[in-house]
């Protein structure tokens, strides 16, 4: 599957700043969040609960520190479900 990068940003992570990327069609949790009003914390559960389809966690080791992308597609369909019953 091929990522279509959108922009790089500098973003601070521990006193320092680092590199970060967005990915044309993916969300990080906190938007993903603002998205479903509801918390990030919220969203990171729903991830470990695999709520969610594609969502991509990178390498845990990097200096940017682990994070998420939720594809946008499946945040949406989430919704569209959420609405219909309850999670």
């Amino acid at each position: 599957m091929g990522l279509k990068m959108l922009a790089e940003m500098t973003v601070p992570i521990k006193n320092q700043i680092v590199e970060a990327v967005a990915v044309d069609g993916y969300v990080r949790i906190k938007k993903a969040a603002e998205m479903l009003g509801v918390s990030s914390r919220t969203i990171t559960r729903w991830i470990h609960k695999r709520y969610f389809d594609g969502v991509i966690k990178n390498d845990p080791g990097a200096e940017t520190g682990s994070f998420y992308l939720i594809p946008e597609e499946s945040v949406e369909k989430f919704h569209e479900k959420r609405k219909t019953s309850s999670v």
